[in-house]
């Protein structure tokens, strides 16, 4: 594999790692609906998922460590993520 080829995937590992974490706060809501999240996951489509969890965490009321684990995940795949005050939508 080459090294740019590796940089990416340790990348999408970080950003992965970071994702699952913010998913513990929402699996244990019962009107979380994560069906769409746990499909882009699967895909590893990184940056659709993150968007889905931004808006399912817009619509709860969530610890400051779910946006935190969204944070990290959206500046290791280079976005940033802010909603209403120091947190929010994901953004390019």
């Amino acid at each position: 594999m080459t090294p740019d080829r590796e940089a990416l995937r340790a990348g999408w590992a970080r950003t992965r790692v970071h994702v699952d974490a913010a998913l513990v706060h929402l699996a244990s809501l019962p009107d979380a609906d994560l069906s769409a999240t746990r499909e882009f996951l699967a895909h590893n489509e990184l940056g659709l998922a993150l968007d889905c969890l931004v808006d399912l965490g817009d619509d709860l009321d969530l610890p400051p460590a779910f946006w935190q684990h969204l944070d990290r995940a959206a500046r290791e795949m280079g976005l940033s993520v802010s909603r209403g005050g120091p947190w929010g939508a994901v953004r390019a």
